[in-house]
């Protein structure tokens, strides 16, 4: 059997073989320099940790051959792609039971989509765990569990046991054809979605950023558009988010999001200090609200387990993002 370490701070705290969640205070490394000084929140982190989530991402960005389990080019048979599913995944969990990084990369190369792979990253960066499994780790009982079946449309669910005594664990995933005409996994139900799936989460109108009504209106459209970046998870999203931030952020703050950044990249490497996460998935987007403090030009952002305090400026008569922090 192969275990990830943990860190004892993270949000999602994850047993070996059950998928319990806990939820613990989100903090990070922050510096923020006020008054000429450095104010720095701790980030956790531990050495396991740290190899973990270098790992994750190698096995997200190295290009890799086919896997044994051949890739249905009609996704459209339901039968054919459930099977497939269950073999792929059955072929993975033997490569995380016997820690075969190869076979590991292998999978994620020929099954998910760029994008997913990247989403992947992001998710286990945030939850300490696989997000393809909802797990550290598995065992031989897990393996030969795996079973998927056709929800509806393009989108399947797999699931398996670690033990006969344990509950099973549901994975709802969305498959699309990519330009070979291949079935890939392009989104995967996280834990916090429990067993929800289906595309009408997914539409969600798109937000103009208004930045010259009040601050209020500027910050809950700010935040609704950087979310749904992330959301949409296409291409060029790291783009899309840059150019949100040079367009409705202060020089300053553009500043404070690239050292924030370099603070914390070993331990945690996708993290955003504008969002005060490593990713925004579909599920938190409907949590997202905005309300305004005591103080003037001064609002908190809350989601999920995430609550943020956001500084506005106002140059020309229009609103910018001058600072933001993580409330612990």
């Amino acid at each position: 059997m192969k275990t990830f370490g943990r860190t004892e701070h993270s949000p999602y705290i994850w047993s070996n073989l059950h998928n319990e969640k806990q939820m613990k205070d989100f903090t990070i490394w922050y510096t923020c320099h006020k008054n000429g000084q450095d104010k720095t929140l701790p980030h956790p982190a531990s050495g396991k940790m740290q190899v973990f989530r270098i790992l994750v991402l190698l096995l997200s960005l190295l290009t890799t051959r086919a896997v044994k389990a051949q890739s249905p080019s009609a996704p459209s048979d339901g039968k054919q792609i459930e099977k497939y599913l269950q073999k792929s995944y059955q072929e993975y969990m033997e490569a995380i039971n016997t820690d075969d990084r190869k076979t590991e990369e292998k999978f994620l190369q020929n099954l998910l989509t760029p994008e997913m792979r990247k989403k992947r990253a992001r998710l286990a960066c945030a939850t300490d765990s696989d997000p393809m499994i909802r797990a550290q780790d598995v065992t031989e009982y897990s393996i030969q569990s795996v079973r998927c079946r056709h929800l509806s449309g393009s989108w399947y669910e797999v699931s398996y046991r670690p033990y006969p005594q344990d509950s099973t664990t549901y994975i709802p995933l969305r498959i699309t054809t990519d330009s070979l005409g291949k079935a890939r996994i392009s989104y995967v139900t996280p834990d916090w979605g429990n067993r929800s799936y289906g595309d009408h989460w997914f539409d969600i109108p798109e937000e103009k950023v208004i930045d010259h009504q009040d601050g209020k209106t500027f910050v809950e459209t700010f935040y609704k558009s950087y979310a749904q970046t992330y959301i949409k998870m296409e291409a060029d999203l790291e783009q899309g988010l840059k150019h949100l931030r040079e367009t409705y952020c202060t020089p300053a703050m553009q500043e404070k999001y690239v050292w924030s950044r370099k603070e914390v990249e070993l331990e945690d490497p996708m993290f955003d200090p504008v969002i005060g996460n490593d990713d925004f998935d579909v599920f938190w987007y409907s949590s997202l609200q905005v309300h305004p403090t005591k103080n003037k030009g001064c609002f908190t952002v809350s989601y999920s387990y995430t609550k943020l305090q956001v500084d506005l400026q106002c140059q020309d008569g229009k609103y910018k993002i001058a600072d933001v922090e993580l409330i612990p």
